[in-house]
């Protein structure tokens, strides 16, 4: 992973400065060997190879020519960043894991979060739902517990840049997030067959993370289910309210149609048309945290 040292650089007329790194304290009459050199107006630096857990100690040299001048030494402790909520995972890890559920008052609601990226399409609803909060393959996601949006179509969260993240970084608790859709399948385009678990979707986001959330255990989830709420806590089933779609990023066979989870259950897949604003069309983001 990597972490940020700030630093006063006041100096106007230097050549470089030079990073100095150890793990324990720095003599100045005895000095490790230049870890990085930067350029002479650099006022921070961002260590690349500091690794998680580990104490640094860092020492700044402003150079003038012949001339070196020492800054006061660093410590700092390098510990891995997940955004609100537990840093403990309660199962798995940081390729695939759970933290637990974050209250919307600790994080964000949905109708703050539609507002954030300027989202007005569709309606409003489960704005206190709790968000459940993931590592996966290396990153940290929270998800809304149930939608928080519906009769929105594909096109109108494109349209923001809602699909792939593309759309403005927003700040949620002084961490920094991308928002983005949920992958529902391991191949874009997908099929346009509805189909219960296909394996076009094993190993997607949803079949990775939500499955294992669910009660419902499915046969074909790698590991145990780390919690049990249900499908109806979930919004995955259309007979227990609106939005039970939840739009995914893929693509169908034809350009008008998007891949979307949900309706008739947990497993379900199927492509809706991308422009459609059914009332069962839902928008279940990801917040994706950015290093």
């Amino acid at each position: 992973m990597s972490v940020t040292i700030r630093f006063t650089n006041q100096n106007t007329t230097l050549t470089a400065v030079n990073v100095y790194r150890s793990q324990s304290p720095i003599d100045l009459e005895n000095l490790p060997a230049v870890h990085a050199t930067l350029p002479p107006d650099a006022d921070s630096y961002i260590d690349e190879s500091a690794v998680d857990g580990q104490t640094y100690r860092y020492v700044f040299a402003a150079i003038r020519n012949q001339e070196v001048v020492f800054s006061d030494e660093q410590t700092v402790v390098v510990e891995y960043q997940t955004g609100p909520g537990s840093n403990t995972l309660i199962q798995g890890d940081r390729d695939i894991g759970y933290y637990g559920t974050v209250a919307s008052a600790s994080f964000i609601s949905g109708t703050t979060l539609a507002e954030a990226v300027g989202l007005d399409a569709g309606t409003a609803f489960n704005d206190s739902t709790p968000w459940l909060k993931f590592a996966y393959l290396g990153k940290t996601l929270f998800i809304p517990q149930a939608p928080i949006r519906h009769s929105v179509s594909w096109d109108d969260l494109n349209a923001l840049g809602l699909v792939v993240g593309t759309g403005d970084e927003i700040v949620v608790g002084g961490s920094r997030f991308r928002v983005r859709l949920i992958q529902g399948a391991i191949v874009n385009p997908a099929p346009s067959e509805a189909a219960y678990d296909p394996m076009v979707t094993h190993s997607s986001e949803w079949n990775d993370l939500i499955y294992p959330s669910c009660a419902t255990e499915v046969p074909s989830q790698p590991f145990d289910n780390w919690a049990s709420i249900t499908e109806s806590g979930l919004g995955v089933d259309f007979s227990n309210g609106l939005g039970s779609y939840t739009w995914c990023q893929e693509s169908g066979v034809t350009t008008d149609t998007r891949v979307a989870r949900g309706y008739f259950g947990l497993t379900y897949v199927n492509t809706l048309a991308r422009d459609s604003t059914s009332n069962q069309n839902g928008w279940r983001p990801v917040l994706e945290m950015v290093d």
